[in-house]
């Protein structure tokens, strides 16, 4: 019998469940064809199986075409879809900036699923190469205008996307026995979670256009921040009065003249330095400014001091001496011995002075070494 009930209430629970969520209808508008990134989607057919679709065309998986034309006066790109040679749609105009995000971000989602889905069939992956794999994303070539190009080259350019992510959990419990408190709450855990970020971007963007920027981020509060480095170059041809540009993390090096033997040199600036050359003028640009590295760290002593109060008369036993008058260690007296030493001193094998324990006539010369006896 109790079986039975624990099969109902779970059949009522998930029917329930079933009839309770409101699943949005999917509405057919005519003459409205969406935009996918930059493809128009005319039939708006979703991916994978619905009951509520009629039948798909049987014309393959590239049964339209989205053909594409710039106009940079008009700053626009026009949109036609096409199956074959017949126009399905309306013209579509796109403003040239949105046009250009559209492209990226179509290449990159295609890129990561890519990625991603070789990631994830690859049997032979290793632990250090990390939940982000290296993406390589191949601009989009389109139609350049002149003045553009110069400035860029021919090429659309390359980047490559790559990193890793870590996750740490790290757990701890503590329990004690014997120990009576009000609230018999005897036993602690304790759960710390620590997350390390690393992304690096790098490649080309047209032919002279490099970029390089490296990012590392961690939870931990203890561990010293590492800063962001940012770096944009561009790389004039010969015959251009332009022939670099660096953006992001810049240094400063100034070499003296002829007349003046003075180096001037800054590292950790962030801004724009512009080395420009006419002829046999030559001139760097900079603006910036300077970023000085902030460093945190703490300390935590686990070390104690003590100290120990011992009186002047307290002094160690054969060891240390209590002289009564110090100004008779300055007397002059004669170097050679003096038979029968009793009030004076002599000099033994070792080089030392045998002084009488009465004090009577001590040292000739106090840097020397003594004994008492």
């Amino acid at each position: 019998m109790i079986k039975k009930s624990i099969i109902f209430l779970i059949l009522f629970s998930a029917s329930s469940g079933l009839f309770s969520e409101v699943f949005t209808p999917k509405y057919y508008l005519p003459g409205y064809t969406p935009l996918n990134f930059t493809e128009l989607d005319y039939y708006k057919l979703d991916k994978g199986f619905s009951l509520s679709e009629f039948a798909r065309p049987q014309l393959g998986s590239n049964y339209t075409t989205t053909t594409k034309e710039i106009d940079y006066e008009k700053g626009n790109v026009k949109l036609t879809c096409k199956l074959g040679n017949i126009e399905l749609t309306e013209p579509v105009y796109v403003p040239l900036e949105s046009y250009y995000e559209n492209s990226f971000n179509e290449l990159f989602h295609r890129t990561l699923d890519e990625k991603v889905s070789e990631l994830l069939r690859n049997e032979e992956r290793t632990d250090d190469l990390g939940l982000i794999p290296e993406i390589v994303i191949e601009l989009p070539k389109v139609a350049l205008p002149r003045a553009v190009r110069k400035f860029m080259g021919n090429k659309a350019g390359r980047l490559s996307l790559d990193g890793s992510q870590r996750l740490t959990f790290a757990g701890n419990s503590t329990k004690r026995s014997g120990e009576g408190t009000e609230s018999n709450d005897n036993q602690d855990f304790d759960l710390d979670m620590t997350q390390d970020l690393n992304l690096r971007l790098r490649g080309t963007i047209g032919e002279k256009i490099h970029v390089n920027v490296n990012h590392q981020s961690t939870s931990d509060s203890d561990a010293l921040p590492t800063p962001t480095e940012v770096n944009i170059n561009y790389e004039g041809d010969e015959d251009e009065i332009v022939k670099r540009i660096d953006g992001g993390n810049i240094s400063l090096a100034l070499s003296g003249s002829q007349f003046i033997s003075y180096n001037v040199s800054s590292e950790g600036l962030f801004g724009i330095k512009t080395d420009l050359e006419a002829g046999n003028l030559k001139v760097t640009a900079i603006m910036g400014k300077d970023e000085a590295k902030k460093n945190t760290q703490k300390y935590r002593g686990s070390s104690q001091a003590d100290s120990t109060i011992i009186a002047s008369k307290n002094y160690v036993k054969r060891r240390m001496y209590f002289i009564e008058q110090p100004d008779l260690l300055y007397e002059l007296v004669e170097d050679s011995p003096i038979f029968g030493y009793n009030n004076n001193q002599i000099e033994i094998e070792d080089g030392k002075w045998k002084i009488s324990a009465q004090g009577a006539g001590l040292l000739p010369d106090p840097e020397k070494p003594f004994a008492l006896y």
